[in-house]
């Protein structure tokens, strides 16, 4: 991985020393009977608020005292860290909440599928200490909800579209500039994570399309309805459509959440903007609905 190259060869002159001075520590490790004077000669010659600590290959990494084996890896590469799994410090399995010593050898476990946690942003937790990585991981949620939000927000889009008969083309040269986008999906993204008022979205094309606007097919609905008795067990099979009777050309549409069929006992809801959604007699967002706006049952 290239991403972390030269990341720790700041510092001049000073930083070459150090390490040179650390790639002697093998040479002292030899001379040095007591392993406890050893330790002692590092603690004296390095700086408090760093830590020195190797690869599997020998390469010397600079990062700061309290750092951990999360730290390190998204210190090497990005990918490192999303894939990472687990740790190995001088071949023994340490917890991520580990903080790394001067001189540990650590070595990075990994899967194939990046999978980083959201608890590893918990600065509760102490899985990640450095901004550098912390960075790095809110990048990566960012980018997967960006790519979740773009989907939900294209279903939401091409439901309207549909209703309005509107086409995605032909919307998009009006959204775009509306919502000073430069691509679609950062409108969708926009729509799909609930940043876009989705009325006042239908209430503009409305009026760039010249379409009844929410208001205007509320009132031409209960015109319509004051005029004729709406009866919801009355209804004819048409090609697999149902037909409600009662409010001839209205605008209307199957709801999604309950989805009735031919059979069905139903019931209309009279929505803004969208003409009439039939729904199930016994659909919980039906009820819902009917909570809030009896009025606007049919």
């Amino acid at each position: 991985y290239k991403e972390g190259a030269g990341a720790g060869t700041g510092g001049g002159r000073g930083y070459e020393d150090r390490i040179a001075w650390l790639r002697k520590l093998i040479a002292w490790q030899e001379e040095m009977a007591d392993s406890g004077e050893m330790l002692d000669e590092v603690r004296s010659q390095v700086f408090d608020d760093r830590v020195y600590v190797f690869t599997p290959k020998g390469d010397v990494v600079d990062l700061p005292a309290g750092s951990t084996p999360l730290d390190f890896a998204y210190h090497i590469h990005s990918d490192v860290g999303h894939r990472c799994i687990g740790a190995k410090i001088g071949g023994r399995i340490v917890p991520f909440t580990y903080q790394l010593q001067m001189g540990d050898q650590i070595e990075i476990i990994t899967q194939k599928q990046p999978n980083p946690s959201r608890d590893w942003l918990n600065p509760n937790l102490g899985y990640v200490t450095t901004s550098r990585g912390r960075s790095k991981i809110h990048a990566w949620f960012r980018k997967q909800d960006r790519d979740k939000n773009i989907l939900a927000g294209r279903q939401i889009l091409d439901d309207e579209l549909e209703h309005l008969g509107i086409s995605l083309k032909d919307a998009e040269k009006h959204l775009l500039p509306r919502y000073n986008f430069n691509e679609l999906d950062e409108l969708l993204a926009a729509i799909g994570g609930g940043d876009i008022r989705l009325n006042q979205m239908v209430n503009f094309l409305q009026a760039q399309f010249n379409k009844p606007s929410a208001a205007e097919q509320d009132a031409a609905a209960l015109k319509q309805l004051q005029q004729k008795t709406y009866a919801p067990q009355n209804r004819t099979k048409d090609n697999g459509r149902v037909v409600v009777e009662g409010v001839g050309n209205l605008m209307h549409h199957i709801a999604r959440c309950c989805q009735p069929i031919p059979g069905d006992e139903i019931v209309g809801f009279i929505t803004q903007g969208r003409g009439i959604s039939v729904h199930r007699a016994d659909c919980d967002q039906l009820a819902e609905l009917q909570s809030h706006a009896p009025e606007r049952i049919v």
